[in-house]
């Protein structure tokens, strides 16, 4: 959640905050633990700008979890190095903990770089490339060299349409960060493309996917040799397969096989709903949508929602 003049009772960003927070808290009855992490974007160059301040003062308040996501562009609004680009968000973010542990010792304070480089032809984020992954992965490896819990930001792309661009980005900014860092996750965001202003269930579908490979190429090699397998090897010289005898576990625990991309090459079914990838993520799609059940709700939690929703959509 996000408090804005716009969208504040009277224009009064630090208590409609803070009445959201509680709002969520009596939802969920839950008073006494964080229930939420409230992401907060400083302003480049070096500030933290009204708005910005109000947010955190009411999450701080409320005692829920802050994450710091600093936001800067290579030569725009920042430094056009990277290097330099990650040392401004670093003095960005240590000073949003710094004010964040001075008026509450002990809260909980992560922080997520989504930094990019600028396409100076546009002036435009290039939120999927190589200089924006090295952007995060210098920060990140600040941040492991302090202790400071810090994440990053996976499946980016600036492609106006899912296509292969939109492909090459988001698993250049998923795999890389994997392979130069020793981060354990990556987020995945669901469809982020022409710089975050458009979103895309489909690239969604398409991106988890993608993770699922990624994570098989990370997962390795099983190395350790099968005590049968010279009996393995007599049986398939005699009988000229290694079918015989193998179990599907067998295979599929070395093997991850997808789902979504088709993997049938030339076979003889070249049937759209096996091999046209496009259909097959509408049809995912479709199957999502269609099995997708609200959660229950209580009749207090009910009662709690009603004020708030559109005529249309009251219990």
């Amino acid at each position: 959640m996000r408090a804005t003049a716009g969208n504040s009772k009277n224009g009064d960003i630090y208590q409609s905050m803070r009445a959201a927070f509680q709002l969520v808290k009596k939802f969920h009855d839950k008073w006494d633990e964080p229930i939420m992490t409230q992401g907060l974007c400083p302003m480049s160059p070096l500030a933290y700008d009204h708005e910005c301040l109000e947010n955190l003062d009411a999450t701080i308040e409320e005692k829920q979890n802050i994450v710091i996501f600093p936001c800067t562009l290579t030569n725009l609004t920042g430094p056009p190095s990277l290097l330099g680009l990650a040392i401004h968000d670093l003095a960005l973010s240590f000073a949003g903990i710094v004010y964040a542990q001075l008026l509450s010792p002990g809260i909980d304070v992560t922080l997520c770089p989504c930094s990019a480089s600028t396409d100076m032809r546009s002036v435009q984020p290039a939120y999927g490339t190589a200089e924006t992954v090295y952007i995060s992965t210098i920060f990140y490896e600040f941040c492991i060299e302090l202790k400071i819990g810090c994440t990053m930001v996976g499946s980016l792309a600036d492609s106006a349409k899912v296509d292969y661009q939109a492909g090459v980005e988001s698993l250049l900014t998923t795999i890389l960060p994997y392979y130069i860092t020793d981060i354990d996750t990556v987020w995945c965001y669901p469809g982020h493309m022409s710089a975050w202003y458009c979103g895309s269930f489909e690239k969604l579908i398409l991106d988890e996917e993608m993770m699922r490979n990624v994570n098989r190429s990370l997962q390795g090699v099983n190395l350790k040799v099968d005590s049968k397998y010279m009996q393995n090897l007599k049986t398939a010289q005699e009988k000229n397969t290694f079918l015989s005898g193998r179990t599907p576990k067998n295979y599929r625990d070395e093997h991850y096989l997808s789902e979504i991309f088709s993997k049938y090459g030339v076979s003889d079914d070249m049937s759209p709903e096996k091999t046209d990838v496009d259909l097959i993520v509408k049809n995912e799609l479709a199957n999502r949508i269609e099995r997708y059940q609200l959660p229950d709700l209580t009749a207090t939690q009910k009662n709690i929602l009603q004020p708030y929703l559109p005529s249309k959509c009251k219990f």
